[in-house]
């Protein structure tokens, strides 16, 4: 960390995501920036979360063969809004996504990925997408050359991402219970079964990641 100056061009308060984003993209202009966060671990919110952000017609949908459109994104969101959104402000969202994504893969090694089937939350609205497309999530980051800092963010590092999820792209897991420190389910056993803890028939008071449900196969 560099030494406390007096005078900064740009102060942000909050080392959440959009903070943090918002701090690099001063820097990148130029502007002498601070960030000052209350909490004794950087992060905020967003390191706590599943890390899913909403971006409508993005790239890395279009690449997967996904049809959609800002425009859509937009009727989605003044959809649901009772009237009582500022019109200017959702369409800065919506313009500002696939631009997001653009400046994250030109200035970070962030590389943000589709979550497969991830559907809007209310995807009968007008714009809405029940298939999924919208929602995107980071790829793995390595914390090589960062180790000094892994103390210092809020949160346990987790094993599974929203991909893994029974919402994202993971319909063959709709029923199964996520064990706190559980391994992520990504593999199966001798037998060919997902080994994951089955809602239906173990215990939810079980105490250990239990072994694959036989009465499910």
């Amino acid at each position: 960390m560099g030494e406390m100056e007096e005078n900064y061009d740009v102060v942000v308060l909050g080392s959440g995501a959009a903070g943090l984003t918002a701090a690099l993209a001063a820097a990148v202009q130029g502007a002498r920036v601070a960030v000052f966060e209350k909490a004794e671990l950087i992060g905020g919110t967003t390191a706590l979360s599943g890390a899913g952000i909403w971006i409508p017609g993005n790239k890395i949908a279009a690449r997967a063969g996904i049809e959609d459109s800002q425009e859509q994104g937009l009727k989605y969101l003044l959809s649901l809004s009772n009237g009582m959104i500022l019109p200017e402000l959702a369409e800065a969202l919506v313009d500002g996504g696939p631009q997001l994504i653009d400046f994250l893969e030109a200035h970070t090694e962030i590389r943000l990925q589709l979550v497969p089937g991830y559907p809007d939350y209310h995807p009968e609205h007008p714009g809405g997408l029940a298939g999924g497309g919208r929602t995107l999530e980071p790829a793995l980051v390595s914390f090589s050359g960062l180790e000094d800092w892994t103390a210092r963010i809020a949160g346990d590092i987790q094993r599974i991402m929203l991909v893994e999820m029974p919402l994202g792209g993971a319909p063959e897991w709709s029923h199964l219970r996520f064990w706190p420190n559980a391994p992520p389910p990504t593999s199966k056993d001798s037998a060919g079964r997902w080994s994951a803890a089955c809602s239906r028939h173990a215990s939810p008071a079980a105490s250990r990641w239990p072994p694959a449900c036989a009465a499910c196969g």
